[in-house]
């Protein structure tokens, strides 16, 4: 512990320091020397020493006039009066304290006659440190300072006045303005940096007190000097931690002071903890542990200014373990289970957040806590707090990011439901912390992503995407969405759908890296689902939009994943392709923008091997598209060999995939590329036996089609080695991308050339193809039926595919719903008639929803201008929890499923209790009012139409009105129920009976 510096005028504690006690005795001794300063006898008999032949020397001998001596008394009784000071005052009153102990230079001092204490001091000069004889023994400098009068303070600083003194309490001017908390006479003293006066140093000293009442002055100057300055530190934050801060605020947290003083040196900390000087200093100084053991405070103010001092320094990285050290976590959720306060928990909660911040091994530590997940889920319930509601989503977002068994735990905690409400909040914070909370959730966590699909959260997440206008908000949706359907195509393929084409293309195209990503991965599982959206995308531009992305982006992941979407816009499942999208790349000069790619040496081989890809697609039976290939300029087939002699699989593959895509269904083509280059089979087989089975695969597709292009290997051999492969494939595999792959390549391979679905048949093929037709992964089914369908056209095949829907018939409806009967031989489908008419089993209802319909595009209707750039707000969590948690901020939220509308006001029949029609009137007192209600004359009956007009149109009458009409709306009822009331209605109404109304 340090002690006070400047003489050690102030009580210092002795439990920790050996030396203080030596220091505290050393302060009284020079407090007990004031008792020694001169008295005012000797005052007077230096002044007259000094005072030859000025002002106050004619009145040392001479007489007093005539009654002089009277007004020299009165205006002693008046302690002072500046206006007599050049007349009656004589030497001995300027020196002779009055009965309180004050001379007249101290009134000057304290009322601002500053221009008297300038003729006194000029005459006097020792009356400038005179001390009252009072308790107190105060200076002319001390007392203009109790007064608050910064002008007399400048005037005695002008004269010289010693700053060095202190009173017989031991407080000197520094001390005197803390108490007083005059902080501009401060901001003076310390801009005039005068010597001897180290004000930061004795502010900062006169915290560690032991005495409260000088702790907590020392520590509201503090606060009071240190208000932040926009986002950063007060500027005053160095002095205040280069003397000795850190130190003397464990030591003031640690003491016996009240906890107004500890609240008031938190709040002083917090305005200049951002600052990682000052987080070092608190550290340094062993703070965390007192901070921790202050969370278990009482006080729940002390509570929250202590969380939110933990989150501050746990913004450090390296501060965090020293808080889970020290049981951080542990205090933290007593906190959070004890605490009631809102603003308090707000920062217990975002203290959890901020020390566990993503921890891997933090994160297990507040799971392993009993009932942490379960305490903080807790808090969720019937909460309407925004900043809580932040607090609370960021916790969750930190306490799951990454972690499995975080997400799993807090998925059983029930967590998922109220995210799920909180996505229709109205609030734009609150909705993008949910998002991020809910994408942490599902992240590479299928059971996680199947609970908050249970909890139909994807509906909600596509409204505000539906709404969004600016890119940070779609940002996040689409993360989200992407999040909650993982690796499952199904959710994929549906959520996609859902967004739609137009959607996804304009996110394809946007500034934004992240959209670039996800809305061309939605692209590609659009077009690879069985039945692709391709003539959509052709509206849209969707090739166009994948030719500006691959020229525009920076990052390989994006353009990788560009060229390949587009890719798949150039044919449909069975490599069946899609002309138009063909001829658009040509004239978009797409092809241009892939041949460049393709020969970029700067770009790594797998990239260019998937443009060469996407070249052969763009090229697929379509001989004028290959001419223009072949004939641009830097387009040279040799580098499509050299990745076939790539040591990286995936490039040989890719490689084989554009030389089988130039090569499929066009023998002329064949006999050229092998004139060009030397195809072996020995290429094959390491790739066929390759335990990846999407290798195995792909090289068994090419295999088969370029066999009459090995040299060392008989065309028929080489083919039945790869239609093995892919018949075992479709039996064994587990993985649901190698069935839909391999059911694809059959398709394609079965409308090649003949005799390739008799050795498909020999294998049993068709039998697998029909077990696939009722697997749950929809791309793998619509493959199998497309697969089947063009296998139908072999009456062998026809025949065993008619038995397999004969027993079970629903197997006919997925492959008509796949195949809109396109690739459907028509004999079969004239033998089908012929079973329905000799009769088949009933379909099996309970599996109909393996034909599962498309959903409309609803996305891309009326969809909000897209804005970015300056307007974007963006989401930054650190400023959405300070605009939360800011002072004056609105704290309530609205739950509600869309935004607000203005609905028509409409006051007519509105339904209030004890109205009256004159039907009522007429019958008395017996009738009830609903037994007359449909009568006729006045008005009643027209009202009641209305209302029911108003019922059956879905109009809820408390909806309807509004706060600006309640007070117009209440007349009228009151004044239509007076003029229709009836005589026993009045009665009750003189009687002070109230109406009821909403």
């Amino acid at each position: 512990m340090e002690t006070a510096s400047s003489g050690s005028y102030l009580t210092v504690k002795t439990k920790e320091d050996p030396h203080s006690a030596a220091a505290a005795a050393a302060a009284e001794k020079k407090v007990a020397e004031v008792d020694d300063w001169a008295d005012a006898d000797e005052i007077l008999e230096k002044a007259r020493g000094e005072l030859a032949g000025k002002a106050f020397a004619t009145r040392l001998c001479s007489k007093l006039s005539r009654g002089g001596e009277r007004r020299r008394r009165k205006a002693r009784l008046l302690s002072f009066d500046p206006a007599r000071l050049l007349t009656d005052y004589r030497l001995e009153d300027l020196v002779e304290p009055d009965a309180y102990g004050w001379a007249p230079i101290h009134y000057s001092a304290f009322r601002g006659f500053y221009r008297c204490m300038e003729i006194m001091v000029k005459e006097v000069p020792s009356l400038l440190n005179y001390r009252t004889s009072d308790l107190t023994g105060s200076t002319p400098l001390m007392l203009a300072v109790m007064s608050r009068d910064l002008e007399s303070v400048k005037c005695l600083l002008a004269m010289g006045a010693d700053v060095t003194l202190i009173n017989r309490r031991g407080h000197g001017i520094v001390e005197l303005c803390a108490f007083k908390q005059y902080t501009e006479i401060l901001d003076y003293l310390i801009a005039r940096d005068l010597p001897g006066l180290p004000v930061w140093e004795r502010l900062v000293a006169l915290l560690g007190s032991a005495v409260d009442s000088d702790a907590l002055a020392a520590a509201r100057c503090l606060r009071a000097m240190t208000p932040k300055v926009g986002k950063t530190a007060n500027p005053n934050w160095k002095p205040i931690c280069d003397n000795g801060f850190g130190q003397i605020l464990v030591q003031a947290l640690t003491g016996e002071i009240c906890d107004e003083a500890k609240v008031e040196a938190l709040y002083a900390t917090l305005n200049i903890i951002s600052r990682d000087e000052v987080k070092r200093a608190v550290v340094d100084a062993h703070g965390v542990p007192v901070l921790v053991q202050l969370l278990l405070s009482e006080n729940s103010l002390i509570v929250q200014l202590t969380a939110q001092m933990v989150r501050a320094i746990s913004k450090v990285p390296d501060y965090r373990g020293s808080f889970v050290e020290s049981d951080a976590l542990e205090a933290l959720v007593k906190a959070l289970v004890f605490v009631q306060t809102t603003k308090a928990l707000v920062a217990v909660v975002a203290a959890i957040g901020g020390v566990v911040a993503s921890d891997r091994a933090f994160q297990d530590r507040f799971r392993e806590i009993p009932g942490a997940v379960e305490a903080l889920v807790a808090r969720f319930e019937g909460c309407a707090s925004r900043s809580l509601l932040l607090a609370l989503t960021q916790a969750v977002n930190s306490l799951v990011a990454g972690n499995f068994d975080g997400q799993t735990h807090f998925m059983g905690a029930g967590v998922g439901p109220y995210l799920v409400n909180l996505v229709k909040v109205n609030d734009r914070d609150l909705m993008m912390s949910t998002l991020v909370a809910i994408r942490a959730l599902a992240e590479r966590n299928p059971a996680a992503q199947k609970a908050l699909l249970g909890d139909g959260v994807v509906d909600p997440v596509l409204q505000i995407l539906k709404r969004s206008r600016h890119i940070s908000a779609q940002e996040k949706t689409m993360e989200a969405l992407w999040a909650i359907a993982g690796d499952d195509s199904n959710e994929r393929l549906r959520i996609a759908e859902k967004v739609g084409v137009r959607v996804l293309v304009e996110f394809a195209l946007s500034p934004s890296p992240k959209l670039n990503y996800i809305g061309t991965d939605a692209i590609a599982v659009l077009n690879t689902a069985p039945l692709g959206l391709h003539e959509a995308m052709a509206e849209v531009g969707g090739v166009e939009a994948m030719d500006t992305l691959v020229r525009r982006t920076e990052d390989d992941r994006t353009l990788r994943l560009a060229v390949q979407t587009m890719r798949t816009l150039m044919t449909r499942t069975g490599f069946v392709p899609f002309e138009r999208n063909q001829k658009t790349a040509v004239d978009c000069h797409a092809v241009k923008t892939l041949i460049d790619l393709m020969m970029n040496t700067d770009k790594a081989d797998v990239i260019r091997a998937e443009a060469a890809y996407t070249l052969g697609t763009i090229a697929m039976c379509n001989d004028g598209n290959l001419r223009v290939i072949l004939e641009t300029d830097n387009f040279c087939f040799d580098v499509i060999l050299d990745f076939l002699d790539s040591e990286d699989p995936e490039v040989q593959v890719l490689a084989g995939f554009a030389t089988a895509a130039l090569c499929y269904n066009r023998p002329h083509n064949q006999r050229l590329i092998s004139k060009i280059g030397h195809f072996s089979f020995d290429h094959f087989p390491p790739l066929i036996q390759s335990p990846n089975e999407m290798h195995s695969a792909a090289a068994s597709l090419q295999v088969v089609i370029m066999a009459r292009m090995l040299v060392d290997k008989r065309q028929a051999n080489a083919a039945s080695v790869g239609i093995k492969t892919l018949a075992d494939m479709v039996v064994r595999s587990k993985s649901d991308h190698v069935l839909s792959s391999a059911s694809s390549f059959i398709a394609a391979l079965s409308h090649t050339r003949a005799g390739i679905p008799n050795a498909f048949i020999s294998v049993d093929v068709v039998h697998s193809l029909c077990r696939l037709l009722l697997h749950p992964f929809e791309i793998a089914r619509g493959n199998a039926a497309i697969a089947l369908g063009y296998l139908s056209c072999n009456p062998e095949a026809r025949r065993q595919l008619l038995n397999e829907c004969r027993v079970y018939p629903l197997l006919m409806e997925i492959l008509r719903f796949y195949t809109k009967d396109n690739c459907l031989c028509p004999e079969f489908l004239e033998d089908w008639q012929h079973y329905l008419r000799v009769g088949i089993p009933a379909v099996d209802e309970g599996k109909l929803y393996l034909i599962r319909q498309r959903t409309p595009q609803t996305l891309d209707e009326s969809r909000p201008m897209t804005l970015s750039g300056d307007d974007d707000p963006g989401y930054d969590p650190e400023l959405a929890f300070e605009r939360a948690t800011a002072d004056g901020a609105d704290d309530t939220i609205e739950m509600t499923d869309a935004p607000k509308e203005r609905r028509r006001r409409r006051h007519r029949g509105r339904r209030t209790e004890g109205l009256c029609s004159p039907t009522d009137a007429a019958a008395g007192e017996g009738e009830s009012p609903d037994e007359g209600a449909g009568g006729g004359g006045g008005g009643g009956g027209d009202e009641e139409e209305d209302v029911d007009e108003e019922e059956e149109e879905g109009y809820d009458d408390e909806e309807d009105m509004e706060e600006e009409d309640d007070e117009f709306l209440l007349a009228t009822m009151l004044a239509a129920k007076n003029k229709l009331r009836c005589p026993p209605c009045r009665a009750k109404e003189n009687r002070g009976v109230a109406v009821e109304t909403n």
